[in-house]
């Protein structure tokens, strides 16, 4: 790649003043990199304890297979102690995807002991890429599950209290004094769990959100607090012991689509006023929640108006690069009631409460290392602790700042010489001091080449059902959410899908793409097919070695020349012609087969345990059977991101054109594909 190719590959943003260059000063900063030799690339987890300790984990992201580790930082000092290995303290087959993570799960016990969750996103070793729901049902390379650790530093013992829920990794936990529990989320089905820490008893919530919302809050009402990715506020009531929706939706912006799907809580703390300072993941404002009036309010634009520029993809100086969201992370409020964060990479303070306007200081780091990414900081008497991670490939760290040596308003000099800063930029190289080709080599290299291969190779090998044009209708949102479960979807003459949902409280809904018609309780149900059981009795069906009781038929459909594809409790598939049947083997992991739909030629049908993530299969005579994967979609303009693991029904249209698939979970879908469009390769985010 030549000079110029590397610039224009990442030069995002327009050219900008020099001095938005410069770090900040440097007087009071100290900046604590772990050495080369350690391999973890990012910080996710970064917790003070209340006797003023300073814990953190290391992490590998990628490709790279490691497991977590976790470290003490010593203010004083800046020396980063290793506590523990987790492979040293926890039992891992060899070949499964790694425990390669502690992500946003630290919390202090009253005894002082530190509660935390294993996570995954690393390779497990002969994998090419980080594969967690192609492997899934894989017994010997799949994620056994994560492990919920408490470490105490008194003693440096591990206690290892193992997987609460199989197969599933844990994306967010928080412990909650009042009811002695923690609270935990996964990312891979979008439930909540709570652990009873007095008896071990486990309470599954139910799927909460779609997918990947990590971060939970304990309010000052005890009650625990959460978003959905697309931006859904919810709560735990500790008091009921039930999930509350708080009718609370973070701002959607027209000129920033992703905020339709990727709107969850990201960083947060609580003011001098009790109330909780936060932004969403693409948001551009800094919002307040008011607890006890339960009210969210927009308090403007976080990012100084020197950094907003106009650059090809963003406002913000930040670039175009993973690392320069229009975000404010590592939030915190200082002995003035200011508010400090870092924004696009730059140092800002805010003093919001008296009326001003957010204020950059300069780029945060150290001249050869400006910081990564930024997930969590503290301000610890009158110091600003700031986790350093995700600097491409490098090793991740601590960065303090002393906040009066910013205060005093002193103008630094000294100029970033950090070459993966100076590349997002058309002028950057002009202004870089040095072979800015040489310099950021494993950085337009290494890390672009890996992760255009990872992405290359998951769109190659989906692990979803989509088509090219693909509706989701969120039935949660427009039926009282634990009555959206869907249990039966049928098309009319005019296209409109019909959904019924609810258990005691029926909801017919009728519904064309994302768009929902109307919504009664009285329905007409059109008739169900004769009972797949009493059809097949007679007929032994395909079974599993020792399941064979389980080789029941749950499903069937109609295909040409009188034959009949049949589906088992056990999720084997078959094709019978009068008494002759022909296994066409398992269709999933798990069962029951829920239903197949037909049109003569293709069916297609759904299968999958009420904790699995759920399967769409089809089958036709030409090809045999394909299985798709679990149903999910990703797209602002045709119903923002649906993912879910219950689906249950399906119908096709009259002309076999489209198909409409109802789940089950707590918060009930209804998908709808146009079959004529393709079937499209779609990885998850």
């Amino acid at each position: 790649m030549t000079k110029q190719e590397l610039i224009s590959r990442y030069a995002t943003s327009a050219p900008i003043d020099q001095k938005l260059h410069n770090m900040i000063p440097q007087e009071g900063v100290m900046h604590s990199i772990l050495p080369p030799e350690v391999k973890h690339n990012a910080i996710w987890d970064y917790h003070i304890s209340p006797e003023g300790r300073h814990f953190f984990s290391v992490c590998a992201e990628g490709n790279y297979s490691e497991y977590a580790h976790l470290y003490e930082y010593m203010p004083k000092t800046g020396e980063l102690k290793l506590c523990f290995k987790l492979d040293d303290v926890i039992v891992t087959y060899d070949r499964t995807i790694r425990p390669s993570k502690l992500h946003e799960s630290f919390s202090f016990l009253p005894d002082g002991r530190l509660i935390m969750t294993t996570h995954t996103t690393a390779t497990a070793p002969n994998h090419p890429v980080w594969m967690p729901l192609a492997y899934y049902d894989h017994q010997w390379e799949g994620y056994p599950g994560s492990n919920i650790l408490i470490y105490d530093p008194a003693t440096n013992t591990v206690e290892d209290l193992g997987i609460p829920v199989p197969r599933i990794t844990i994306y967010g936990g928080i412990y909650e004094e009042t009811t002695h529990a923690y609270y935990f989320g996964d990312y891979t089905r979008g439930h909540l769990y709570k652990l009873d820490l007095s008896n071990r008893h486990l309470k599954d919530y139910g799927q909460v959100v779609e997918i990947g919302s990590f971060r939970y809050i304990v309010g000052p009402d005890n009650h625990v607090y959460f978003s959905s990715k697309s931006g859904t506020f919810q709560r735990v009531n500790t008091k009921t012991n039930k999930v509350e929706e708080l009718g609370i939706h973070f701002p959607v912006y027209e000129n920033q689509p992703e905020t339709i799907c990727h709107n969850q809580l990201t960083h947060c703390t609580f003011g001098p006023d009790d109330k909780l300072y936060l932004n969403a993941a693409f948001g551009n404002e800094l919002l307040r929640y008011d607890f006890a009036a339960n009210m969210l309010e927009q308090l403007g634009r976080f990012t100084p108006s020197e950094l907003r520029m106009s650059g090809k993809n963003r406002e913000d100086v930040g670039g175009g690069g993973e690392n320069s969201h229009d975000q404010l992370c590592g939030i915190a409020f200082d002995k003035d009631n200011v508010l400090w964060y870092v924004c696009g990479g730059y140092l800002t303070s805010w003093d919001v409460f008296n009326g001003k306007e957010p204020n950059n200081h300069g780029l945060l780091g150290s001249p050869k290392r400006k910081c990564g990414y930024v997930q969590t900081g503290y301000i610890r008497d009158d110091v600003y602790y700031i986790s350093d991670t995700n600097h491409y490939y490098d090793p991740p760290g601590i960065i303090s700042v002393k906040l009066d040596t910013i205060r005093s308003g002193k103008y630094s000099p000294v100029k970033c010489r950090d070459a993966t800063h100076y590349v997002f930029f058309q002028n950057g190289p002009e202004l870089y001091e040095g072979d800015i080709y040489e310099d950021a080599k494993s950085f337009y290299e290494d890390w672009h080449q890996e992760w255009q291969f990872a992405s290359k190779f998951m769109e190659e090998n989906p692990s979803v059902f989509s088509t090219s044009t693909c509706f989701v209708t969120k039935i949660w949102k427009n039926v009282p959410v634990e009555e959206s479960s869907v249990n039966r979807v049928w098309y009319d003459e005019n296209d409109y899908v019909h959904a019924l949902s609810g258990k005691g409280n029926l909801h017919h809904v009728v519904l064309k793409e994302s768009k929902v018609i109307s919504v009664n309780k009285e329905t007409w149900i059109p008739p169900a097919l004769p009972c797949a059981k009493a059809l097949f009795a007679s007929v032994r069906l395909p079974s599993r070695p020792g399941r064979q009781y389980l080789a029941e038929a749950s499903a069937w459909a109609s295909l040409k020349n009188g034959k009949k594809i049949v589906g088992t409790k056990d999720g084997m598939l078959a094709v019978v012609s009068d008494d002759k049947v022909f296994s066409l083997g398992v269709c999933a992991p798990h069962g029951p087969v829920h239903e197949i739909v037909s049109d003569g030629k293709t069916a297609y049908g759904v299968v999958g345990d009420p904790s699995d993530l759920g399967t769409v299969f089809s089958y036709n005579e030409d090809y045999g059977l394909t299985i798709h994967g679990r149903v999910y979609i990703w797209n602002a303009n045709t119903g923002g991101l649906g993912a879910s693991c219950e689906p249950c029904c399906l119908a096709l249209s009259k002309n076999g054109t489209k198909l409409a698939i109802g789940a089950r979970d707590r918060q009930g879908c209804v998908y709808e594909y146009d079959l004529s469009s393709g079937i499209k390769p779609l990885f998850l985010d």
